[in-house]
């Protein structure tokens, strides 16, 4: 919530504590624009020291149910049905920015600013065969969507601000993510041994200033049920008040 709302203003306020719900306020900002506000919802990585996991939702997203499922079936490292990082596929995007999940530790934050300030210093020019720092490779290092398959170019919407951030973060900088993709579950991490079955491999690829290979380990269906449709679907638990739900019923 944005620091310029003062507390004893928002009606709302009594009734959030009385339910146990914690009000953070976020710093000004020095630049107001449509790309800074995009970045401020990154400031959630913060909170290392007080969360394991946080659900980001954007204002007009609504759930239909409880989410401590999110929380519950990401715990744990042999038996987790999601990974640490869960990000949801769109229509026309791999990485839906309203909705999102991020385990935050310690030198995340600074160093997804260090990413940011990288971009700023090259005056924003955005590239779509590089993007935030990666170049696809081709399958199965590639994007999907509701309306797109196998995609190697950073064309798609928001990709110049917080959805193509936000896939450059879990999938090549933290690379340990679950891709929500109607009612399959894409895993995607780091790949050192044979700790996992490897079932397509990106190959080595240099991030952070490091090399490292990662993985497509794991891809489930038919696993975690939606609550909000008749399928497996996990994107009709949530619904945009636009009128939309995250993907058509």
């Amino acid at each position: 919530m944005s620091s310029n709302i003062k507390e004893e203003t928002i009606p709302e306020q009594k009734i959030l504590h009385k339910a146990g719900i914690i009000v953070k306020y976020l710093p000004k900002v020095h630049t107001d624009n449509f790309f800074s506000a995009m970045l401020d919802k990154f400031q959630i990585l913060k909170y290392y020291s007080e969360y394991y996991r946080i659900l980001f939702m954007d204002s007009d997203v609504t759930p239909f149910c409880n989410l401590d499922y999110m929380f519950s079936h990401s715990m744990g490292k042999k038996n987790a049905i999601f990974a640490p990082n869960v990000v949801l596929s769109y229509k026309n995007e791999p990485s839906q920015g309203g909705f999102f999940m991020l385990s935050p530790e310690e030198g995340d934050y600074e160093r997804l600013q260090d990413i940011i300030n990288s971009r700023i210093q090259n005056f924003y020019n955005f590239s779509e065969d590089y993007g935030w720092g990666h170049k696809f490779n081709g399958y199965p290092d590639v994007w999907h969507s509701f309306n797109h398959e196998n995609q190697t170019k950073w064309d798609f919407y928001g990709a110049y601000a917080d959805q193509g951030l936000l896939l450059q973060w879990v999938k090549y900088e933290k690379s340990d993510v679950t891709i929500i993709e109607g009612d399959k579950l894409e895993r995607w991490s780091e790949v050192n041994s044979s700790d996992h079955p490897l079932l397509g491999p990106i190959g080595v690829t240099e991030v952070s200033g490091r090399a490292k290979t990662i993985g497509l380990i794991d891809k489930k269906s038919d696993i975690v049920k939606s609550c909000g449709g008749n399928n497996n679907d996990l994107r009709r638990d949530y619904h945009v008040m636009n009128g939309e739900y995250l993907i058509d019923r």
